[in-house]
């Protein structure tokens, strides 16, 4: 390239990615055209704005005229925008594939070559040309032949950081507990047409598994290598037992590589790899290379070698391991950062992407393509405020440049299920000046020449709605324009299916396949069309063509088999059957295939025994079930052994006749049992057993029907009632997850027995983690036990809560049942004011979580990259803490604007967005979360000023305490955890939920519990304790001018701080709630009170204390008796500590809450010519729990009496052992709190005066005495 047209190109870049001036940049392009025909810089920027304006068309021929310029370095980088168009047409795909092919043979740069080739193999099996992919992946050197095993655990992505057998052996011969039962090593070879190995075709479940793929690699000599991957999923993997690679951030990459260098010794060399899928596409790829890019000489076995280890440290992985080399001969600036970007994403980094392109977009603000694409991978991400944003930015360009970003806007409504707004702006940017309205199905699109992706898009709207007309009608027009395009020909043979227009559908599809002779997808329902029209033999034929091209793919070999029986021929269906089920073992369907053909040919026992091995893939099959329990019944030997018999059943009834109801008692549980059986694979299988008895009314009615788990196989084994006369009657219904019983009457017994299966799910899927209860509310029970069996290298953890539990354990065969039971246990009364009924029933909770650090380790996973910044979040922490010198200041600041500015909102996109946080930037872009996203927002901000802080999972009162001695997911909250650290001097807990708390002040329900924090490296059992008394403070202060006649003027003021502040501050911002809420208060004043006026502050902000005035007016606070004036305390000055005690005694200990402090102050200003003639005593009580200081003071000068009053309430729980004495202090202080002030028109009766007749009185006695010694 000249240089004066490398100025020009290098002008037109800069107006481009730097400017943001799309048209002067195509101007500037052009005139380097015009001298230098193929300069790809040029093509580059013009492909580009075609982009941005939609036309399709013309982005291609840049394109193509950039990466045929021989003198780029950039194929990759411009491959990476062309390759895998949905709307290239056949020729387009030749001309492609063309040159293609001539870079692959002829470019001076291996890396070139490498990357050609591998966009290559797509391109040929899209154009039916299977055997020239087969000889391009041929020639990549990929690694083809592996020892494979899978079937791991990876829900909630917990399978990267757990170390399954495979990692720290290798014995072929073993065999692993999986997901479906065990699992074992098995030959794995690439064959496909495709330059992935694709792991979906040999491992079940196809979603959320993890698989070890072993080679070893014989090596003439020490090499230095680039090992490239192509993976769809997190990764690791080991050379010679030294982790090269390790990385979770990857996900969904194309054929853009990761390269690793790597050392291979002399001779063989170990190479492991784990692959971690979470759902959709799950394959990888490797290849060898030298590092210039010529392929290495290795030799490949699968069978174990010997081979020296490598004991260097592991490899950290790094971004750059993903950039083309290309990227190196680019300048640097903005056109470099914005193609690390896009190199980034095609490696499936989009996390890493789009923090780089916020960087980015920081320093080069105007760069249109950088913003496009950072909307793009932010809408992938989830993050689809920030894409909203992003994207609105870009609509200020001018047409027809914005029309890439309205096309982006479309996307995000219809992913937001917005369709009518999407419709509008279909209708606005691209429809014609006459066009109708897109909700109508009548847009006419503006078909400039190459326009074409917004029809995709309006499309996938129709389609969304289910207007399958629409779509025929849009995608016509599109195949008008565009013959020899697939997506047309797709689509209207898709929407002609759904109209039920099926030889026209067939025509479709077979102009498709002419096409795309190899294409899957649409040769599959040209076969399921044949077949719908009667016409098997000849879908069977496309069918076997399809096979034969896609060896692996196990769907069209179950397909081939379907038609196979279809077609009359059992026996080859069976073997092909057969077939799927060695490559897929842990699947299913190919069983219950077996199962069918064998019954069409009458042959019951085998089909009987195909189905019970579907039924051991996958248990949760009810229908599957139900027809293999009805042709031959399914039996357990250990829960048919271990569960009640009819004999014992009725011996149950026969003595539950004689049994006396204790006293509260409304049902009498005569048998409460259950045995469960855990199977290897996370299966509960259980089989429950209750025989009840109505005691009265309440019991009969809640007899009436019975529930049955909401989830799960249940299958009733037993259910009558047997009336109060002995006879037997059945159950009335049974559907909805529900026994209803005919009519009962008081002494009624009913029987449930029940088989359930519960398929395991969640991230302890493997694990059993519950708690069996032996009580129960209002309900006696005779006996109630749980036998639990186990496998024998199970270790159960076992806490028991209440009396009365025994537990024993036995063996049968290869599992180990332990029995708890307990006998004649009462029923639990509620009461008032007590602990969650969970921490006082008779229980026992169980757990085979081998560890809190096994549970740990799962959270630390979910938390791996959502604390880190963005630099729109380093701009708001900056500004947010401008000026705080201190780390509490700092703290404070942060943790306020979490609490305020991010509002409290559940947001589950997806399930796993129910247990793992959204990235901080996620957070504060949406600016709402819910406890965990707030959480996260409030720890990376603090870790960014360097502040420790960690993420702590809390389990709220309410639904009972931590059980410490049971690793298990026990929380259902999150806090943030500040450890002890200078500024910090003790640790501390910030719950952003609390959004009208003090900042100071924990939520009342998670004060007092049990947390666990997760370091990075680990975790800890941390309590939470409870707050002081200060934290949760009131002061009263009333104001009390009194006249004669006993009426008051009241000027009443409350300050409060902590949960009663948090409760009323957000109500109390409504001025008709705040004069309601201000009538209560003066209603506890005195009677006949009159509310005049109130006023608050302090209620929309958590930084001061919420302070409410109230006057008021009141026609009783004295009453006049024997000429004397009689007033009490009011009751709000006068606080006690937990009502008044009313209950006499109490069975269960007693609750309070958080500790609180109350100061209160009355003002009692006397009536001119009254005197006070007597006044209650003062007050210093220490009760059990509480302490109350009460003072008097007269103040003649100003005619006042004031009463002082501190009331502290220092324990959250009372023993019902203390209850008595506790009643007796409250008894006591309420006596005290009721005595009255007198006041009178006469002298006043002080202590003055009574210390006078005093005085004279011992002055008598003195003269007494003195006679007395004279006698």
């Amino acid at each position: 390239m000249s240089p004066k047209v490398a100025a020009i190109v290098g002008a037109a870049h800069a107006k481009l990615y730097d400017a943001g001036q799309p048209a002067r940049a195509a101007e500037l392009a052009r005139e380097a055209l015009r001298i230098d025909a193929h300069a790809a810089g040029a093509h580059e920027v013009l492909a580009q704005v075609a982009e941005l304006s939609d036309d399709v068309g013309a982005a291609f021929e840049h394109w193509l005229a950039a990466i045929a310029d021989g003198r780029s370095q950039a194929v990759g980088l411009y491959l990476s925008r062309i390759g895998h168009h949905r709307l290239l047409r056949r020729t387009q795909r030749q001309r492609l594939a063309a040159l293609l092919v001539d870079i692959a043979a002829r470019h001076r740069s291996y890396h070139a070559r490498d990357v050609a080739q591998r966009y290559l193999v797509p391109l040929l099996v899209s154009l039916g040309d299977v055997e020239s992919a087969r000889d391009v992946i041929r020639q990549l050197g990929l690694v083809r032949r592996f020892r494979a095993i899978a079937g791991f655990d990876n829900l909630q992505d917990k399978g990267y950081d757990t170390p399954y057998a495979p990692e720290t052996e290798v014995k072929l011969d073993r065999k692993y507990p999986g997901q479906r039962g065990m699992v074992s090593w098995r030959r794995v070879e690439h064959v496909g047409p495709l330059a992935s190995l694709r792991l979906r075709d040999y491992f079940y479940p196809f979603h959320s598994n993890v698989a070890y793929l072993l080679s070893y690699l014989r090596s003439a000599g020490e090499q230095k290598l680039m090992l490239h991957i192509t993976t769809s999923s997190p990764i690791k993997i080991w050379v010679n037992d030294r982790s090269v690679l390790a990385t979770r951030r990857i996900k969904h990459a194309n054929v853009r590589q990761l390269a690793v260098p790597v050392t291979l010794a002399r001779g063989y060399n170990k190479l492991l790899v784990k692959s971690c899928q979470d759902k959709g596409a799950w394959s990888v790829s490797m290849a060898l290379r030298m590092p210039d890019g010529r392929p290495a000489t290795v030799a490949v076995s699968d069978t174990p070698q010997p081979y020296e280890r490598d004991r260097r440290p592991p490899a950290r992985f790094r971004a750059g391991s993903a950039l083309p080399p290309a990227l190196a001969a680019l300048k640097r600036g903005a056109r470099r950062s914005y193609w690390i970007a896009v190199a980034l994403g095609a490696a499936g980094l989009r996390q890493i992407a789009g923090r780089h392109l916020a960087r980015h977009l920081v320093r080069h603000r105007r760069d249109v393509m950088a913003l496009l694409y950072a909307a793009r991978v932010a809408r992938s991400q989830g993050e689809l405020q920030r894409a909203t944003q992003l994207t609105d930015v870009g609509r200020r360009m001018p047409k027809p440049y914005r029309l890439a970003f309205e096309l982006e806007r479309i996307r995000l409504y219809r992913q937001r299920g917005q369709l009518d707004r999407a419709f509008d702006v279909v209708a606005k940017e691209f429809s014609a000046p006459n066009g109708g309205g897109g909700g109508k199905g009548k847009t006419r699109i503006a078909l400039s020449p190459g326009q074409r992706a917004v029809f995709v898009e309006l499309d996938a709207l129709y389609h969304a709605k289910g207007w399958a007309l629409d779509r025929c009608r849009v995608s016509q027009a599109l195949h008008r324009v565009l013959p020899d395009a697939i997506f047309p020909i797709d689509t209207l043979a898709s929407c002609n299916f759904e109209l039920g227009r099926v030889r026209r559908a067939m025509g479709w599809l077979r102009r498709g396949v002419r096409l795309a002779p190899a294409s899957q997808s649409l040769r599959r329902r040209l076969a399921q069309a044949l077949a719908r029209v009667g016409r098997c033999r000849a879908g069977l034929s496309v069918v076997r063509d399809v096979v034969r091209d896609w060896p692996t793919r196990v769907y069209h070999q179950m397909a081939l088999g379907h038609f196979y029986r279809r077609c009359g021929n059992s026996d080859k269906a069976l073997v092909t059957y057969m077939r799927v089920a060695a490559q897929a073992p842990a699947w299913d369907r190919p069983y219950q295939a077996m199962g069918l053909a064998h019954f069409e040919q009458g042959k019951i026992t085998k089909a009987v025994a195909a189905w019970r091995e579907a039924l051991e893939r996958n248990p949760d099959d009810s229908r599957l079930w139900d027809r293999v329990s009805h042709l031959e019944p399914l039996h357990d030997p250990v829960l048919d052994k271990q569960r009640p018999s009819e004999s014992d059943i009725a011996a149950v009834i026969a003595a539950g006749r004689s049994v006396r109801p204790v006293e509260g008692a409304s049902i009498v549980w005569l048998l409460d049992h259950e045995v469960s059986r855990l199977m290897p694979d996370g299966t509960l299988k259980r089989v429950v057993t209750i025989v009840r008895r109505a005691v009265d009314r309440a019991g009969r009615d809640a007899l009436g029907q019975a529930k049955l788990p909401r989830s799960g196989l249940v299958k009733v084994i037993e259910a009558y009632s047997i009336d109060s006369r002995g006879r037997r009657r059945e159950v009335t219904s049974m559907h909805g997850r529900r026994v209803r019983y005919p009519t009962l009457s008081e002494g009624a017994i009913v029987v449930l027995q029940y088989r359930h299966i519960r398929n395991p799910s969640g991230y302890l899927r493997h694990h059993l983690a519950t708690s069996w209860y032996f009580q129960h509310p209002l309900g006696q029970v005779v006996r109630a036990q749980w036998k639990l069996a186990l496998p024998a290298d199970r270790k159960l953890r076992i806490a028991k809560q209440g009396r009365s539990i025994s537990h024993s354990k036995t063996r049968m065969g290869n599992v180990v049942i332990h029995t708890f039971t307990s006998t004649n246990v009462p029923p639990l009364r509620p009461e008032r004011s007590s602990l969650p009924t969970a921490d006082l029933l008779r229980a026992v909770t169980v757990s085979t979580v081998p560890s809190w650090n096994y549970f740990s380790s799962w959270g630390r996973s979910l938390t791996e990259d959502v604390f880190e910044l963005d630099p729109e979040l380093e701009r708001a922490l900056v500004r947010l803490t401008r000026g705080a010198k201190t780390v509490p200041d700092k703290v404070r600041r942060v943790y306020h604007y979490a609490v305020r500015a991010i509002r409290y909102q559940q947001d589950y996109e997806t399930f796993i967005a129910g247990v793992k946080p959204h990235p901080a930037t996620v957070v504060l872009a949406r600016g709402y979360g819910d406890c965990k996203d707030k959480s996260v927002l409030i720890i990376a901000m603090l870790r960014k000023l360097g502040i420790k802080a960690h993420l702590a999972l809390v389990r709220t009162r309410r639904v009972g305490r931590v059980k410490p001695e049971v690793p298990s997911q026990q929380f259902n909250h999150a806090v943030a955890y500040l450890p002890p650290q200078p500024g910090i001097p003790k640790g501390r807990f910030l719950d952003a939920t609390a959004e009208t708390l003090d900042l100071d002040t924990l939520r009342h329900d998670t004060q007092g519990t049990l947390s666990l924090v997760l370091f990075p490296h680990g975790h800890k059992l941390v309590p939470i304790p409870y707050q002081s008394p200060e934290h949760n403070r009131m002061d009263v202060n009333v104001h009390l001018t009194l006249d004669a006649d006993g009426s008051a003027q009241a000027r009443t003021r409350l300050e409060m701080t902590g949960h009663r502040a948090g409760a009323l501050r957000k109500p109390l911002q409504n001025r008709q709630q705040l004069r309601q809420y201000g009538q209560l208060i003066v209603a506890s004043l005195y009677p006949d009170t009159t509310l005049s006026t109130v006023h608050v502050k302090g209620e929309r902000t958590v930084l001061k204390p919420l302070l409410i005035a109230l006057d008021a007016k009141t026609v009783g606070a004295a009453r006049k008796e024997e000429g004397a004036l009689r007033l009490r305390l009011p009751r709000i000055v006068g606080a006690m500590p937990m009502g008044s005690a009313p209950w006499s005694e109490r069975r269960h200990p007693l609750f309070f809450g958080p500790p609180t402090l109350v100061r209160s102050k009355l003002e009692l200003v006397l009536p001119e010519g009254l005197r006070v003639q007597s006044r209650p005593k003062d007050i210093d009580l220490s009760g059990p729990c509480f302490v109350v200081h009460g003072r008097w003071k007269l103040d003649e000068a100003k005619r006042t009496l004031t009463y002082r009053q501190e009331t502290t309430r220092s324990c959250p729980v009372l023993p019902a052992s203390r209850y008595p004495a506790f009643r007796k202090a409250v008894k006591t202080l309420k006596r005290a709190l009721e005595e009255e002030v007198v006041l009178s028109a006469g002298k006043q009766k002080g202590k003055k005066s009574r210390k006078g007749k005093k005085g004279k009185k011992g002055k008598k006695g003195k003269k007494s005495r003195k006679k007395k010694r004279g006698a």
